[in-house]
């Protein structure tokens, strides 16, 4: 979608789908980048005696100088924040049932509205989803598969698991007597640029083909 179909579809979430928990200071923040979005710098003159007016003049007024464009990205970037946190929060949803729901609806007719959920949805649950199968994998590591996995294997869930975890190596090569040391760090190393995620999905593919070679432990 584009930024104005994304925007549009913020602001029917806003109105219509997000729950009416938001604080002061958030509901300033989205009526100010709506107005900023909507129209631009504000045009009207500040209110005399009314107080919750001058509030909301005041609050648009700071987003002065920022372009509609500019305004319609964080309006939609505060709103995906706020479904995302509801979703978390719907802890007794079916979340996958309500995926597939609401993207058959968008298949017979569904706006770009309902898909706005969707993509922000969709795309939080797989982050999750990655995380608590990575989670489930360290434990099947540890716990669960029997210590037969011989030198190159042990290396290969190491490198996965520090990639995964902490990213690009950050350390110096150990010295020349520390053998050990010297392995890890040259695994780890060979994992330069993979990103977390897909160290992550490796680590997950890999401790299943441990638990299926080396089964698990009585």
């Amino acid at each position: 979608m584009g930024l104005q179909e994304d925007f549009d579809a913020a602001v029917d979430s806003i109105s219509n789908k997000v729950n009416k928990t938001m604080d002061n200071d958030e509901l300033k923040e989205v009526y100010t980048l709506f107005k900023q979005a909507s129209i631009g710098d504000i045009n009207t003159d500040r209110p005399g005696q009314d107080m919750k007016g001058k509030a909301e003049w005041d609050a648009w007024s700071s987003k002065k100088g920022m372009s509609q464009d500019e305004a319609k990205q964080k309006y939609v970037d505060i709103v995906g924040k706020w479904t995302i946190k509801e979703y978390k929060e719907e802890a007794k949803v079916d979340q996958t049932s309500l995926v597939v729901d609401m993207v058959v609806q968008r298949g017979r007719g569904g706006n770009t509205r309902q898909f706005f959920h969707v993509f922000m949805f969709s795309d939080f649950k797989s982050k999750m989803g990655l995380q608590e199968d990575f989670d489930a994998a360290v434990d099947s590591i540890s716990n669960k598969v029997n210590k037969t996995m011989d030198n190159d294997e042990l290396k290969e869930v190491y490198a996965l698991f520090k990639q995964a975890s902490i990213g690009d190596i950050n350390t110096d090569r150990p010295g020349m007597f520390d053998m050990k040391g010297k392995a890890k760090w040259d695994a780890w190393s060979s994992k330069k640029g993979m990103s977390q995620d897909e160290a992550k999905q490796k680590y997950v593919e890999f401790a299943a083909k441990m638990l299926e070679k080396h089964g698990a432990r009585a």
